[in-house]
């Protein structure tokens, strides 16, 4: 399922969390039914924006192993009752893992369907409104977020050797002022960062 919504958005398997924020928003202004008259824009923003919902909202387990080679089945064991023990155990392992995936199969479906219902209303909202929900500005604010940490380090050593020229010349109002912006920064983007579920 995670393959064919990364194919709607069209990125490949290895795609971080902000590749799929920045595809989404591309691909939802080119094709919000209010900008886009083609027919087909309607479904197609739909689709993006379920596969874009989906992909956010449910976490990436593991494939899980079911295979009957177990090392309880391997093992050589000195008694028969052992051996009886150790495999009702490997059963039973093996039955708790099959009920957590189909669990979690079913969650998947489940966020699916919601994702679907997300989609669909935000389809029929005008693009201007859309523009202006909390869902949509969220995938921008986590853009800059990535943007402005990155900004934020490369210009740090160049700006704390500007801080300390300015203290050695006894510049005090100058270098206060230098000290404030990145702490202003700091809560800025730690106060603003979006939750997961945005």
């Amino acid at each position: 399922m995670r393959a064919h919504y990364l194919k709607i958005l069209g990125l490949g398997e290895n795609s971080s969390t902000d590749d799929i924020r920045k595809a989404y928003r591309r691909l939802a202004k080119k094709f919000h039914p209010d900008v886009n008259k083609d027919p087909g824009a309607h479904a197609k923003f739909i689709a993006i924006a379920e596969a874009y919902d989906y992909l956010v909202n449910t976490p990436v387990h593991p494939k899980t192993n079911f295979s009957a080679k177990s090392s309880a089945y391997s093992s050589s064991a000195s008694s028969a009752q052992s051996k009886k023990n150790e495999q009702q155990t490997a059963q039973e392992k093996m039955r708790r893992q099959y009920q957590a995936q189909m669990h979690e199969e079913e969650e998947r479906r489940r966020q699916q369907q919601r994702s679907r219902i997300r989609a669909e209303q935000y389809a029929k909202m005008s693009f201007q409104e859309y523009r202006q929900s909390e869902y949509f500005r969220n995938t921008l604010r986590t853009i800059l977020h990535a943007f402005l940490w990155w900004k934020f380090y490369i210009i740090f050593i160049p700006y704390c050797f500007l801080v300390f020229t300015f203290f050695n010349n006894k510049n005090y109002g100058p270098a206060i002022v230098l000290l404030a912006i990145p702490v202003a920064f700091v809560a800025w983007a730690l106060l603003s960062r979006p939750g997961k579920n945005d």
